[in-house]
């Protein structure tokens, strides 16, 4: 589900990069899903650790729909930034 990706900028060590393949891709809906469910019912204090929006900054989420007009969104078109809840990583 996930690829990883060397890389190096100039003058530093490399690093590595994990991208989503496209099986990952696939699976990104439920996740959100799994998000949207987590801040209803067990909502951090602090607020979400990610913010997902859609052009001018709309907030996306996830639904059900039987409609066949609907489009669906891909993860390419969506904004992802860090909410209120975020936090950096401490390394150890």
């Amino acid at each position: 589900m996930l690829e990883r990706w060397e890389y190096a900028e100039p003058g530093q060590r490399p690093r590595s990069e994990y991208r989503l393949t496209a099986k990952g891709r696939d699976l990104f809906p439920a996740l959100m899903a799994l998000s949207q469910w987590s801040e209803r019912w067990d909502p951090a204090p602090e607020g979400p650790a990610a913010r997902l929006t859609h052009g001018r900054g709309r907030p996306v989420r996830v639904i059900l729909s039987a409609d066949q007009k609907d489009v669906g969104l891909s993860l390419y078109d969506l904004g992802i930034a860090a909410g209120p809840g975020a936090r950096r990583l401490q390394r150890e």
